[in-house]
């Protein structure tokens, strides 16, 4: 019995320290003793890793309130984190489990280009609503499936798409030929 409990007391009580070395009793002891910490990350910075990973510490993301215009001329706001970074283009919603129907992310990137998404690493389906520079909608692809491969986008250039979910452009009559303005922004890093 005694070598049950012993070999039980132990294994509760090892644990992997930050280096992946097992800590037998929980101390938490530094991978490398003395090693000086980072410096602090500046606004926009993002810390070095995988960004694909879904460990990644994602940091914050600038913030605008996006209006879409519809095919009828209606108005429809989307509180929007702003992706115009590579980094935070490629995470994207990668991982992300919920998006409410007044949220979305919006791409902005550097030259007006033909554009085409996947949902790798995307949990939620989605509605990509593809713009050029002026704001004119493009295109719109609907219900893109999740943690698939498939490109998807229209065959006009763009230079923004915003992901909204699923569903979210058939409810509101959007369609290529109405418009998105960025009402408000806040804390965008242009690359």
């Amino acid at each position: 019995m005694w070598p049950a409990l012993v070999v039980l007391a132990l294994s509760l009580s090892c644990q992997k320290a930050e280096g992946g070395k097992p800590d037998v009793g929980g101390s938490k002891t530094p991978a490398v003793p003395n090693a000086p910490k980072p410096p602090p990350l500046m606004a926009g910075e993002w810390p070095a890793g995988d960004e694909t990973a879904q460990d990644f510490p994602v940091p914050a993301l600038p913030t605008a309130r996006i209006v879409v215009q519809d095919a009828f001329g209606g108005s429809h706001a989307v509180l929007a984190e702003i992706a115009s970074t590579g980094r935070s283009r490629t995470r994207g919603l990668m991982w992300r489990t919920k998006l409410a129907d007044t949220e979305g992310m919006l791409f902005i990137f550097p030259v007006t280009q033909r554009l085409s998404f996947w949902m790798r690493n995307t949990l939620i389906p989605l509605d990509m609503i593809f713009a050029d520079e002026a704001g004119r909608i493009v295109g719109v692809v609907e219900h893109a499936v999740p943690q698939t491969f498939d490109s998807r986008g229209p065959a006009e250039p763009g230079k923004y798409v915003l992901e909204v979910p699923a569903g979210w452009c058939a409810k509101r009559g959007v369609k290529a030929g109405g418009k998105l303005k960025l009402d408000s922004v806040s804390g965008v890093v242009p690359e």
